[in-house]
């Protein structure tokens, strides 16, 4: 049965209830944000969230049920990450300007997939405003723009609810502000311009760019029209330009083709590094790394589409920055020797990376930097980037035709050298078709000569004509010195044959070499017949030098050089000094037929061919050393060895004077 204190306990607990109601609607009416101006951050500021996991909540269960559910933002702008949850913000706000009563919330993304806009007035009457799925085309928004704008309505004095509905299938960041008429003109008007501004300047460096590709044709120019192509598409999409004025039919495919320009902006960022620091050629290794993460990203791409589209967008930002860093390393490397052509093409990628990280500290880490500030970054980097690879293609071109000029001015100087030696060559040989004509009707000593001149002419034969096909190893002083040897040899003996005077010239023999410059002539004289035998032709460096007549000794030592070559079928063939107390020997050492003591002093007999089956030999090469050899104060002598082949050696008494 129910007392009287029994009533007086409900009615006191009724009391309280509410008083506890109207303290709690008092301070609800009191969280209003008072509004005359335009404050992008004061709004943001006071903006609640509420995070939908079921996306079943209604914009009348938001205000109701889930009205004491909603939490303060503590980022600058909304921001959650990338989440599949839908998003609830909530505004109060009074409209405290005297005679203001149109506004813009203005939702700085091209695109969400889901967006609806409510307003509850101060009756309770709830409105939609504005309503998009994924099938929303551009056409069906209420106010043309490329970003999101919501047109509201509420008088001076008069106070309300919005409410914002959202899911992006990316980043759940969104930059909201409620401007003016006014307010939102300017903006507009200062970002269309920045956006035109851009394009034009990009649209600009794509025709130079194909007009260069025209005319020169270089692989360079399409791959840098591939990337400013590329990064254009990627800034119109990002400004929703794109989404506006190309394919406003398909906002599906709007929606996807964050991660198609993504995945084509790192492709071609890894083939402009390729093409432009020509890994190919001056780095394969590195070439090759590049090529395969660039092949990799769309099979990467596709099947993170296929997977997890959202997961995938934020996948973008990390491969754009791991393209760019990979091509910023490439061009360190490059520099490390090429700095010149590539200074450019550094400064372009080193701003790159900065940006592309500021994208990722934004995007990928959640970390708060404004918008605006990140687009105008953006825009900043890529038109500098496109601008300094610009730059550096012609650089690179200019280098090129440079170096051509060189090219060029260098294959003129060897086209005039090897005539001249070919000139100088045909000289020659026509001088020894002279002497060799003379040699039926001149004497012994004639006859020497012209064998002295036969294999060191067609040694020097093959010098002349490796030096024409740029295959020589030989120098141009090393044949000069050959044919200054064959020149002396000539002229001297035909001046002695013509004038049937046998006493030395006063130029025979005047040059003063030393035994080390004498014996590398020889040996690079004799070096092409050595491989074009297959033999193994070695001399070895000494720092002696000598008394005998530099022509007199290149006489005897061509001679046992182009015997030792001649009759050694395969092998070696050695060149060398020695010195043995104030002797010297000069050897030559071979792996061919071999001689034994009674054969080598037959040889040294004149007209005595050793080897009855040579149809090339004369039989005078030992004579004519031997004969040399005394008539200067030295002894052709034969060594003794244990291996098979023939060791000469030339010995060379002490000077005397």
């Amino acid at each position: 049965m129910l007392t009287l204190c029994h009533i007086k306990q409900i009615f006191l607990a009724f009391i309280l209830v509410m008083l506890s109601a109207s303290h709690a609607v008092a301070q609800s009416s009191d969280n209003y944000l008072d509004y005359s101006a335009p404050d992008a951050a004061q709004f943001s500021k006071h903006l609640e969230y509420y995070l939908d996991e079921t996306w079943d909540r209604t914009a009348q269960d938001m205000l109701t049920d889930y009205a004491d559910q909603f939490a303060p933002i503590q980022t600058p702008e909304p921001n959650f990450g990338y989440i599949d949850e839908k998003v609830w913000l909530r505004m109060k706000i009074h409209n405290t300007s005297p005679n203001i009563s149109q506004w813009k919330l203005y939702v700085k993304e091209n695109f969400l997939q889901y967006y609806d806009v409510y307003v509850q007035r101060e009756d309770g009457r709830l409105e939609h405003l504005e309503h998009h799925d994924p099938k929303t085309k551009f056409s069906e928004r209420k106010y043309v723009f490329p970003e999101l704008v919501t047109q509201l309505e509420f008088s001076p004095d008069e106070k309300i609810t919005i409410l914002i509905n959202y899911w992006s299938g990316g980043s759940s960041h969104a930059s909201i502000s409620l401007e003016t008429e006014n307010s939102f003109s300017s903006q507009a008007y200062v970002r269309t311009s920045k956006n035109y501004i851009s394009y034009g300047m990009m649209i600009i460096l794509l025709i130079a760019a194909s007009i260069g590709f025209l005319i020169l044709r270089q692989r360079v120019f399409s791959a840098y029209i591939g990337y400013v192509f590329v990064t254009l598409l990627f800034l119109i999409h990002s400004d929703g330009v794109a989404f506006q004025f190309l394919w406003p039919q398909f906002p599906t495919f709007n929606s996807y083709f964050s991660i198609i320009v993504g995945c084509a902006f790192v492709m071609v960022t890894y083939n402009f590094a390729r093409v432009f620091l020509q890994t190919n050629i001056y780095e394969p290794r590195i070439d090759r790394i590049l090529k395969t993460l660039c092949y990799a990203t769309p099979f990467i791409m596709v099947l993170g589409a296929i997977i997890d589209p959202q997961l995938t967008k934020k996948f973008i930002f990390i491969q754009i920055l791991i393209a760019i860093t990979a091509g910023t390393l490439a061009g360190l490397n490059a520099a490390r020797t090429r700095f010149k052509a590539v200074r450019f093409y550094l400064i372009a990628w080193v701003l790159g990376i900065g940006i592309s990280a500021l994208m990722n500290m934004r995007h990928t880490l959640g970390i708060s930097i404004p918008q605006e500030f990140v687009f105008d970054s953006v825009r900043l980097s890529i038109i500098v980037d496109a601008i300094m690879m610009g730059l550096g293609i012609g650089d690179h071109y200019l280098q090129t035709l440079q170096s051509r000029r060189e090219a060029s001015d260098q294959t003129l100087a060897e086209t005039e050298k090897n005539l001249r030696l070919s000139t100088r060559l045909y000289d020659l040989e026509q001088q020894f078709q002279l002497a060799t004509e003379l040699v039926a009707t001149r004497d012994e000593s004639f006859q020497s000569t012209v064998h002295d001149l036969r294999q060191p002419l067609h040694a020097l034969r093959l010098n002349v004509q490796g030096l024409r096909e740029g295959n020589s190893d030989g120098g141009e002083g090393d044949i000069d010195d050959t044919f200054d040897y064959l020149e002396t040899l000539i002229a001297g003996h035909l001046q002695k044959s013509m004038s049937k005077n046998d006493a030395p010239t006063a130029d025979e023999g005047a040059a003063e070499l030393s035994l080390s410059k004498i014996l590398n002539s020889i040996y690079d004289m004799f070096l092409p017949d050595a491989q074009e035998k297959g033999l193994e032709f070695r001399y070895v460096e000494t720092s002696q030098n000598t008394h005998i007549k530099p022509i007199v000794l290149m006489r005897i030592i061509t001679n046992l050089v182009s015997n030792a070559i001649k009759y050694t079928p395969s092998g070696k063939v050695l060149l060398g000094v020695r010195r043995h107390g104030g002797i010297l020997r000069i050897e030559v050492h071979d792996t061919g037929l071999g001689m034994n003591a009674e054969e080598f002093e037959s040889a040294r007999t004149q007209a005595v061919r050793l080897y009855k089956n040579d149809e090339t030999g004369h039989g005078l090469g030992l004579a004519i050393v031997d004969k040399l050899a005394e008539e200067n104060g030295c002894k052709l002598m034969r060594l003794d060895r244990q291996q098979a082949g023939t060791s000469l050696a030339l010995v060379i008494p002490k000077n005397d004077e």
